[in-house]
């Protein structure tokens, strides 16, 4: 009975659908018992929270960045982000906030600051421990831009995806076994000092999407294996020795049948090949960067098949030749580098007419002019560029229309481009809002600019070397750099000038035909570092209020109408062929530029390139920036100085050349004058310094150029050192009480005729006596031989005996020497 009362409960359906529930409940409930377990509240395992916790425990964070590190739900903590079902840390993104730290490198280049100790202070330290190996399901992590130990530990994190340690270590060997995590599409291996040849365990990584081996020290050649990643999207090998040619990488894609690359960058490497032909099969390539690098040849005219591609960059190799027509193919290109080559040939429409999307160009050629832009007057282009950097290329005379009819512009440099046109009025007032950047320097542009042009995000102007004339404009009171040298720029500096342009850090307005006196207000200009007023026609006094602040490094004002008293502190000054008076300041100690060594001087901005002229060795040298850094000239020539020169002065450590010459000056050269151990010039002519030379003026070791002539100056000239080369005796001309070396006139208590190791007047008679000296050396080496050897030898040839005894000792010698070697030999023989 409860037999068959159980067997019909088995086909009963409400009793196998009850049974069912209870098998259910019991299910759920054993899984909520077990998550239980795992979790502490709701969305965070525990064992994963607690993994990242110790993970914490081991790293420094100086900025508090963790700090959100804190109570039970993990997946909301800052960094961390978890699987919306499974609740499972996925991403850990701990990235770095600040800037990249690459922007130090390229920050001076444009003027912005970049803060090494904010970037340290959020810099997370510190080392990586075995907990992250409990997040079995971790597939994103981003370490990138911190300092921490023991990265390789991240090698056993098979279940990456996305892996990016750039600038992340501080481990002095990183490993190759990051190449065995196969499962990852992304890898940043960029800047942890990676090196050596290419790995050959990348084969391994197939289904990578983005390698990033950028600023490491690999070296070698590139191997074809890399091609053969048909999935690769994103190929960084930037910053490393890599050498040879990219003849294999391109032949191992040209294997896929349908390859993905879209992103190739090999600059700043040490190639030195021609770009092959084989560079076409890249046909959904979008960016290309190739600059510093040596390649060199033409471009293939393959390019024209990368009908995808936005980026190309060229600059700074040795490419040459035409660029090819198939150019104008490239109907997708927005920026194009070709700077810094040595291009050759004509660029016409054909090349530009189908570029509907570009908005930066950049050409410029080694050999001035050797590219000519030979377009249509009347052409319009298709595109309109927000930056145009054509340099050394024929692009005049005339300021075409195709040029005109770029009014978005941002950045314009047309330097040395043969223009020998006016530029219209409207296309300078319509680019006023947007300009931030404009070199038109080294042609032969006529006219003047707009009186209403106005420029508020302009930092840079460089207009020198052409014929603009007119007032002085005002174009941004946001400017740093601005030079107009070399122009027809006439009339007074405006009184409001330094007011209205209160940032410059560089001005330049010699070599033109401004009058009147220097504005006061240009003292005001906390930030100038470099100024230059030479040769204009300016007048009056000096301003003064610059011996208020010290900011100031280099004041060239030579050959002007200027007078009054010298400012007690103005930078390095540039102040011959003037007008002034009075005294040299002994505050001139305090030019701190000239105190330090060389090494150590201030530095310019590198965006730019500033020069001077500086009289040393007798001319007039211009300077551009890279030699500027080291020319530390103090210039007071040609005025109407007087007085003592301070011996303050000779604390200017670091001076090259001194020119004091054609003044009034009185009193003796400093007795310290050899602490100016840089000197390379000095020029004290033409004053009424009296008393002796120094005998420290022998050790001035690197001096090359020497003018004392035409003063007081007495007694016996030093002699040694680089003092010995100087042998023109017209340096101390004018001195008639000077005596010794190199003059002819002997000093008192010199019993002797002086023989001058000069060309003299008795040149004749010194060569005769030097003729007689060479004979006797010649005759006492020859006796000195038939001595010497004659003396041994003619002996034993004669004296039978003693040439028995002489042979019979070194037989002696021979045979105690091979005794010796025998007995040697034998006992390491019985040894072993």
């Amino acid at each position: 009975m409860v037999m068959d009362r159980c067997n019909a409960n088995l086909f009963n359906p409400t009793y196998l659908l009850n049974i069912a529930h209870y098998l259910l409940l019991f299910s759920l409930a054993s899984s909520c018992l077990h998550l239980t377990e795992l979790r502490l509240v709701d969305g965070c395992l525990r064992e994963e929270m607690q993994a990242l916790l110790r993970f914490k425990h081991h790293l420094t964070d100086p900025s508090g960045r963790l700090s959100s590190w804190v109570g039970h739900d993990c997946c909301h903590w800052k960094g961390v982000s978890c699987d919306n079902r499974s609740r499972r840390v996925r991403k850990i993104d701990l990235r770095n906030t600040y800037e990249d730290r690459l922007f130090d490198d390229y920050a001076d280049d444009y003027g912005e600051e970049w803060d090494e100790a904010a970037y340290e202070e959020s810099c997370l330290g510190g080392k990586i421990t075995s907990s992250l190996l409990s997040l079995k399901h971790l597939s994103h992590l981003d370490l990138s831009d911190n300092n921490l130990q023991g990265i390789s530990l991240l090698c056993q994190l098979q279940s990456l995806r996305y892996l990016n340690i750039s600038f992340a270590s501080s481990d002095a060997v990183i490993h190759n076994c990051f190449f065995n995590l196969t499962n990852l599409k992304k890898l940043d291996l960029s800047g942890i000092s990676f090196s050596g040849h290419f790995p050959s365990e990348l084969a391994g990584l197939e289904s990578l999407e983005h390698l990033d081996l950028s600023h490491n020290y690999l070296k070698g050649k590139i191997p074809k294996l890399i091609g053969n990643f048909c999935n690769l999207k994103f190929l960084s090998l930037e910053d490393n020795t890599l050498d040879g040619g990219i003849q294999e990488l391109l032949s191992g894609f040209s294997n896929c049948t349908n390859n993905r690359l879209e992103s190739l960058d090999l600059s700043i490497n040490e190639f030195v090949t021609e770009l092959p032909a084989s560079l076409g099969v890249l046909t959904n390539l979008q960016h290309l960067h190739l600059e510093d690098n040596s390649f060199w040849g033409p471009i293939p005219t393959s390019v024209g098949n990368l009908s995808s591609l936005k980026t190309l960059n060229l600059r700074r190799n040795n490419m040459n030749g035409a660029i090819p027509e198939s150019f104008g193919q490239l109907s997708e290109l927005v920026d194009l580098g070709l700077s810094q080559n040595s291009w050759k040939g004509i660029v016409t429409e054909t090349h530009l007419m189908n570029l509907t999307r570009l908005r930066h160009l950049d050409v410029s050629t080694d050999q001035p002019m050797s590219l000519i832009f030979s377009v249509a007057y009347e052409w319009v282009p298709p595109f309109k560029l927000y930056t145009i950097d054509i340099t050394n290329c024929s692009v005049g005379p005339a300021f075409s229309v195709w040029l005109q009819w770029q009014t978005e512009l941002s950045d314009v440099t047309l330097h040395n481009t043969g223009v020998s046109d006016s530029i219209p009025e409207e296309w300078f007032l319509k680019l006023s809002s947007k300009l931030q950047l404009m070199d038109l320097s080294y042609n032969q542009i006529h006219g003047r600019l707009p009186f209403q042009f106005k420029c508020p995000n302009l930092y840079q102007i460089d207009l020198s070397h052409n014929h603009f004339a007119g007032p002085l404009p005002l174009l941004s009171s946001n400017a740093s750099i601005l030079d107009f040298q070399s122009n027809l720029f006439s009339g007074p500096i405006p009184l409001d000038f330094g007011r209205l342009m209160p940032k410059l850090e560089i001005l330049y307005l010699s070599e033109n035909h401004l009058n009147g006196a220097i504005p006061a207000s240009l003292c005001n200009m906390q930030n100038l570092s470099m100024l230059s007023l030479r040769r204009n026609q300016l007048s009056g006094d000096f301003p003064q209020a610059w011996s208020l602040w010290h900011n100031i490094r280099v004041v060239d004002v030579a050959d002007n109408n200027l007078s009054g008293n010298i400012p007690s502190s103005m930078g390095v000054p540039n102040l011959g062929d003037n007008n002034f008076s009075g005294t040299i300041p002994k505050c001139l100690k305090n030019l701190t530029a000239l105190t330090v060594f060389p090494y150590n001087n201030y530095t310019m901005p590198t965006y730019y390139d500033v020069q001077t002229s500086v009289v040393s060795k007798g001319s007039e040298l211009v300077y551009y920036r890279t030699a500027l850094e080291w020319v530390y000239s103090v210039d007071l020539s040609s005025n109407n100085l007087e007085g003592e020169i301070p011996e303050e002065i000779t604390s200017l450590m670091s001076l090259g050349t001194l020119n004091l010459s054609r003044n009034q000056l009185r009193g003796r050269i400093p007795q310290k004058i050899g602490n100016l151990r840089w000197l390379e010039t000095l020029d004290l002519s033409h004053n009424h310094l009296c008393g002796q030379i120094p005998q420290s003026f022998s050790s001035l070791t690197f001096l090359s150029h020497v003018n004392l002539s035409y003063n007081n100056l007495t007694g016996r000239i030093p002699w040694g050192n680089q003092l010995q080369t100087l042998n023109d005796s017209s340096i101390y001309g004018g001195n008639p009480s000077l005596c010794g070396l190199p003059l002819l006139t002997k000093c008192p208590g010199d019993d002797t005729p002086n023989r001058l190791p000069f060309p003299s007047s008795g040149a004749g008679e010194n060569k005769d006596e030097g003729d007689e000296g060479m004979l006797w050396f010649y005759v006492s080496i020859m006796l000195g031989f038939i001595v010497g050897f004659w003396g041994v030898c003619g002996t034993l040839l004669i004296k039978k005996s003693w040439r028995y005894a002489y042979f019979r000792f070194f037989d002696n010698i021979k045979d105690k020497v091979a005794l010796a070697i025998a007995l040697k030999v034998s006992h390491l023989q019985n040894k072993f």
